[in-house]
């Protein structure tokens, strides 16, 4: 308790002032007000004066006249504020009013005392006005957009604020035209007519139309065998070469190694988890669009495969190029980086439309290989009225046309049913078709292992036209391609585990079928466990239990799954077969974890509280669990009714536990949303015997709540969140609060804004979860309660 009795000495402005500008939370207050605090306590002292501070919400009212009963007593300055000096005592009742122009007239009997405060906000003067806000989603998460010009009957407003908001007003009522742009045309103009009557709010989602930069990382290339000692040079030489080349490609961003290692070091993110399952529910996702991986095989040659990957693991693109020895492997680098960028699918958007013919932003200077003829794949969306985007949807083709230095211009081709072409939708190009695309002979391949008819057919095998990628074989190891009459082409298939095959076919009426062997690469497994006797899974097919001594694996990728039941928790790991022999013996023996995390859930169902803190207590320092152990227990030290000091204390003993507990943001950002709620609770618990030494401790809530907010926009997923939301509705419950205990009306402000950020904000497809909605009927009612005394 020592921290918060520390805290608790300190006065309440210079504490909590302090620490709310270096979390960056300045904006909570403007500056007038703050710079003009000391004059007021200067006015309190003299005792022969008391002072009218006038603000209009966002900033001081200069100039604004004062009356006293019906006389003028003066104008406020530049800050906003108006000193009434006087040497006989005045009534203790006074009648004030305030005027300006373009604000209504505020009056009020206020009772008078040496060296008071009198607070004015004026309200601007129009009944009749619409609070505009403009948002952008990325990764689910909301932003305002700043900058956004604004217009009225087609009279330019203003812009929006850095948060996205815009307030116009007039002073009769009736319809008006409100149209958006951006002043750089980076987003699709918005317009609408709406019947403007009294006080409206319009949300409104805007997606920019940037030219995509791909954000590209490149992993570690794989070995397909391991036939000789030179593959280590030759995966190396290769990965530069293609890193050089796309680091010259102007449509790239490519990500440094030392920055790709330490990102899914910091995050505990691994680098073979986010080849097989993709990245979009990691932190990852803001520093990278797609992930490169290679595959090095050999039959007489080098054959590199190269595949692209999205943040939700989808495959993006597939190529293939050939390397010999020497200088041919720099070669082989240098085309695979040209060949990702001559058929990546890049993303240009309409900006407009006549006719059939589409102008789209895409241009030489973007960096993209445009080329007369390309096909593009049109895509439209699928949005909420607020123009929130649901769903993404293909909806026709057209092909490029014409391509100068900042746009392109193409011509639809084909469009499914009644739909449209709109600016703002998407045209991807299509990866090019390889030669024979349109051919009218349907040719079967055929792969199977090994060699012989004997051989079992596989599934997955990649096949590649003349360096083009055409699809790949299925469980009946079987490929359908489309070739002209007579014509030649070279064929490769590739999958990783096993030899590539390659041969020649020239097509023709009378044979329409190949058959293909890829020789089998073979890695063995070595396993062993504390406890033995685990059963082992590989790409969910029984291995057996441990130990297990020479399993055949094929070279590649593989999901390795250990279950040992009882009280363990299950092991899963995604592990490249790249050698010869993998083990995971002696000192890398697989130790199965007790699942502590798991007994102490099934404690507190059962209504057992103190054994499942005993529980989270057991959990050894090496653990993997015992970073949430102990924010388990943290919190149900909060929620069991305990003093909410001790939770305090134990919140902090998280944030100075040293680097175990830091190694990924979100562990800090449910430590700052826990110790923010133990502060709120122990506020209002003192908030009637010690009302003061409460709003300490709910400005400390405010203070890791903003750190909350600060942050949580880098996660994503449920729990993020619901943090994000709790986080959210405590800030405005807590400004409540405090203008409950203070009176000042910078903190009523603040509370309407923040339960108005909390409704905003809140996705709507929780409106089906009961503990949500509960939740927002509260915020509703506490929001009504102080809306009434809003001027």
């Amino acid at each position: 308790m020592q921290g918060v009795t520390r805290a608790a000495k300190f006065s309440l402005g210079r504490f909590f002032l302090a620490s709310l500008f270096l979390a960056g939370s300045a904006g909570l207050f403007f500056r007038g007000p703050l710079a003009s605090e000391a004059l007021l306590r200067r006015d309190k002292r003299e005792g022969n004066s008391f002072s009218v501070r006038v603000d209009s919400g966002t900033r001081p009212v200069h100039s604004a006249e004062v009356f006293i009963g019906i006389h003028l007593a003066g104008r406020t300055d530049g800050l906003g504020i108006y000193q009434h000096h006087y040497t006989t005592r005045p009534e203790q009742v006074l009648h004030l009013a305030v005027r300006k122009t373009g604000f209504r007239e505020w009056k009020k009997e206020v009772r008078i005392s040496p060296g008071a405060v009198v607070r004015v906000q004026l309200v601007p003067d129009s009944a009749h006005r619409l609070f505009l806000k403009a948002i952008n989603e990325r990764f689910g998460v909301l932003s305002g957009i700043g900058g956004l010009e604004v217009y009225a009957d087609g009279e330019l407003r203003g812009t929006t604020d850095p948060y996205g908001n815009f307030v116009y007003s007039r002073e009769l009522p009736g319809p008006v035209e409100i149209e958006v742009r951006h002043p750089r045309n980076l987003t699709p103009p918005w317009k609408k007519t709406i019947s403007l009557q009294g006080d409206q709010r319009l949300r409104r989602f805007f997606y920019p139309m940037e030219p995509d930069r791909i954000r590209i990382g490149v992993l570690p290339f794989q070995a397909n065998t391991y036939r000789d000692d030179s593959y280590p040079h030759v995966l190396e030489v290769i990965r530069e070469a293609l890193k050089a080349e796309l680091s010259r490609q102007p449509g790239f961003d490519l990500l440094a190694d030392e920055r790709l290692e330490e990102i899914l070091e910091w995050y505990g993110i691994d680098s073979e988890r986010v080849a097989a399952k993709g990245w979009e529910d990691t932190d990852l996702r803001w520093d990278l669009d797609i992930i490169l991986r290679g595959s090095v095989g050999r039959d007489i040659d080098y054959v590199v495969e190269i595949e692209a990957r999205g943040p939700g693991g989808e495959e993006i693109l597939r190529v293939l190029e050939r390397a010999g020895e020497g200088s041919g492997f720099q070669d082989c680098g240098q085309r695979l980086g040209r060949a990702i960028k001559n058929r990546y699918p890049f993303r240009g958007w309409i900006l407009d439309v006549e006719g059939q013919d589409l102008k789209i932003q895409l241009g030489v200077d973007s960096g993209w290989s445009l080329n007369p003829g390309d096909l593009l794949v049109l895509h439209s969306f699928v949005n909420d009225p607020s123009g929130r985007r649901l769903a993404e949807i293909e909806i026709g083709t057209a092909r490029i046309e014409k391509i100068g230095e900042k746009f392109s211009w193409a011509k639809v081709e084909k469009i499914a049913g009644a739909r449209q072409v709109r600016p703002g939708d998407l045209a991807v190009r299509y990866a090019s078709p390889p030669p024979g695309a349109a051919g009218t002979i349907t040719w079967s391949l055929i792969a199977r292992s090994g060699k012989g008819d004997s051989g079992r057919p596989l599934e997955g095998v990649n096949v590649y036209l003349d360096g083009h990628w055409v699809g790949r074989t299925d469980r009946e190891g079987r490929a359908e391609i489309f070739l002209g009459e007579g014509e030649t082409h070279r064929l490769d298939l590739y999958r990783q585990g096993y030899g590539p095959a390659t041969g020649t076919i020239r097509s023709s009426a009378a044979r329409k079928e190949t058959l293909f062997y890829l020789p089998r690469q073979i890695s063995r497994l070595r396993i062993e466990s504390d406890p033995p006797g685990v059963q082992v899974w590989l790409d969910e097919h029984l291995l057996g239990r441990t130990p297990l001594q020479n399993a055949g694996v094929p070279i590649g990728d593989h999901e390795l799954r250990m279950e040992a039941g009882g009280d363990y928790r299950g092991y899963r790991r995604v592990v490249s077969f790249n050698r010869p022999r993998v083990e995971f013996a002696g000192e890398n023996t697989i130790v199965m974890e007790i699942d502590y995390l798991r007994l102490g859930f099934e404690l507190e169902e059962a209504g057992e509280y103190e054994a499942a803190m005993d529980m989270y207590l057991q959990v050894p320092a090496a653990h993997t669990d015992l970073w949430e152990a102990r924010r388990q227990l943290a919190f149900l030290t909060l929620s069991s009714g305990r003093d909410p000091g001790e939770a305090i204390l134990r919140f902090q003993e998280l944030l100075n536990a040293g680097e175990i507990f830091h190694e990924r943001m979100e562990s800090l950002v449910k430590v700052f949303a826990g110790i923010g709620q133990a502060y709120l609770d122990l506020g209002l618990r003192l908030e009637d015997p010690q009302p003061l030494l409460a709003q300490t401790k709910f400005l400390q809530a405010l203070f890791y709540l903003q750190r909350v907010k600060g942050v949580t926009g880098i996660l994503t997923g449920a729990e993020s969140e619901r943090i994000l939301l709790g986080a959210r509705f405590n800030m405005a419950l807590i400004y409540q609060k405090l203008y409950g205990l203070t009176s000042d009306p910078v903190f009523l402000r603040n509370a309407d804004n923040a339960w108005r950020e909390y409704f905003d904000l809140s996705p709507a497809r929780l409106l089906n979860n009961p503990e949500f909605r509960e939740s927002r009927e509260t915020g509703r009612r506490r929001w009504s309660e102080i809306r009434r005394e809003l001027p």
